[in-house]
């Protein structure tokens, strides 16, 4: 594997993935463990099987995945295209992400899809391949739908810039389209948490609830311009919850 820069994105990464998978309490003895190895031999180790410092986490990340997976989308390098109709990359990170997360990955750990993964794993284009490979069925759609519908709306809002987070949540919205009409298990647990992020007189409250007590109807894509709209002039563009 050859030998790469390591950028100050790169350096905060592997800093973001000590606190989360060895502990705050840990952060200090193991950052220092980090400098002493060296950040280059630690990424490599990062994307081995035995993960960082030879061993495997002690535990698994507790955060949602797809909270995690807006994160990395909202913060990495390489852009993270959310345009449904993109006939460039055909949201290609994102729908590659969503087999991985309904494989049991976690973007926390022993994640290849980001702006560097291509720099340090050898057979990157052929673990590409065999993703592309991977039937998108019924199954893997209520999969992911049972993922995201435990995602904290707001976590998300404060993790990734608006409007990204809404149509992150639009793609998952779009590639579950079949099973949601029938479980209508995004829209019981969005909605109400949506509804929430606006103005109580505004028009997105009063059609997202409609949405929510009519048995008939699931929330689409599509509605989500809605709750951008209403959340434009609170929130400024390329900015999260809390920077307002």
């Amino acid at each position: 594997m050859r030998d790469i820069a390591i950028s100050n994105h790169l350096h905060q990464s592997l800093k973001r993935y000590v606190r989360i998978v060895y502990g705050h309490e840990n952060y200090g003895s193991m950052l220092n463990r980090c400098e002493d190895k060296g950040f280059d031999k630690l990424l490599r180790e990062y994307f081995s099987k035995r993960g960082p410092f030879g061993m495997r986490p002690p535990i698994a990340p507790k955060r949602n995945p797809f909270v995690a997976l807006c994160e990395l989308a909202s913060k990495d390098e390489q852009c993270w295209c959310w345009d449904l109709f993109c006939t460039t990359c055909g949201n290609q990170l994102f729908r590659l992400s969503f087999k991985e997360i309904v494989a049991g990955k976690h973007p926390d750990i022993d994640w290849v899809l980001h702006d560097y993964g291509r720099q340090v794993v050898s057979n990157y284009n052929e673990y590409i391949a065999n993703l592309w490979d991977i039937e998108w069925t019924n199954r893997s759609q209520r999969e992911l739908s049972r993922i995201a519908s435990t995602a904290s709306l707001e976590d998300i809002s404060k993790l990734a810039k608006f409007p990204d987070w809404l149509g992150y949540l639009g793609l998952v919205l779009y590639h579950t389209e079949k099973t949601e009409e029938r479980s209508r298990r995004l829209t019981k647990a969005w909605i109400p948490q949506l509804i929430e992020m606006v103005d109580p007189d505004n028009y997105a409250k009063k059609r997202l609830q409609e949405i929510l007590n009519d048995e008939e109807q699931f929330l689409r894509w599509s509605t989500l311009e809605l709750v951008e709209k209403a959340l434009e002039n609170r929130v400024p563009r390329g900015r999260t919850l809390t920077d307002e």
